[in-house]
Order: C-alpha cells, then sequence, then structure tokens
C-alpha cells in the first residue's frame, strides 16, 4: 500500500514557511500533485515551479496546458520557459518540460531585463537608422 501527502499538509507538518523550487515529474498526474499544494500556491509560498508536460500517447495518462495553469495562471504564477525533449513525428510520448514563477520572481526577472536593455549586439538595437543593426 502507498500512502499519499498531499504537499500542502506535509509542508505543514514539516514547518516548511516556504519551498524555492517545486520539480514536479509525476507521469501526467501534475494537475494532482498542484491541487494538493494549492494552499503553498495560492499563497505564493512556492518560488519555481518546473513540471513536465506529457502531451502525447504513450503514457496511459496525458494532460493539457489548461489541467496545470488553471490553478497556477489564478494564482499569479506565469509561464517563463518551455523545453522539449521529443517530437511528435518521431515519438508517440511527446512531452514539454516548463517552468512556472510566481508573480515576485517574475517582476524580478522583468526589472533586470530592463536594466539589461542597453547590452549592444544582443538586446537594442545599436543604430536606429539601421533595422537590421542590433
Amino acid at each position: 500500500m502507498v500512502h499519499l501527502h498531499k504537499l500542502d499538509s506535509f509542508a505543514n507538518e514539516k514547518n516548511i514557511p516556504r519551498i524555492n523550487v517545486l520539480k514536479i515529474d509525476v507521469q501526467g498526474s501534475e494537475p494532482e500533485v498542484i491541487e494538493g499544494a494549492y494552499n503553498y500556491i495560492k499563497k505564493k509560498k512556492i518560488d519555481i515551479i518546473e513540471l513536465e508536460i506529457i502531451l502525447g500517447f504513450g503514457y496511459s495518462k496525458s494532460i493539457s496546458f489548461y489541467d496545470v495553469e488553471k490553478y497556477l495562471f489564478k494564482c499569479g504564477y506565469k509561464l517563463i520557459a518551455i523545453n522539449h525533449d521529443s517530437n511528435v513525428i518521431s515519438y508517440s510520448n511527446y512531452q514539454v518540460d516548463v517552468i512556472y514563477v510566481n508573480n515576485f520572481i517574475f517582476n524580478k526577472i522583468k526589472k533586470i531585463h530592463k536594466e539589461n536593455t542597453t547590452i549592444e549586439g544582443i538586446t537594442k538595437k545599436t543604430d536606429k537608422n539601421n533595422p537590421y543593426s542590433y
């Protein structure tokens, strides 16, 4: 028999005030894990959530972005990264790794971006008259 605990309950029992990074890879049960951590998510006590979303049919259970985002977007988390590991033509198990961050982290990233918008050759044009100059 396997005993399961919701992350909210476990974190409260162990007096864990904050989770910096939560990595979820549970073969299609990511929405259930997120639901079990909903109080921590709602209170922004988790900074970064990385998870795998299985879109293919290689596993008995697959999920959609909506299955995850219906909880995360409502609580102010934003998608900041997507990495794919497979391709839909070659594999029946198409999956992506995604990273969501809370608003506080997102705003820090935005601030860093704005501060670095003048990095020559990377983020800002150096010659306003030449649209191809970066």
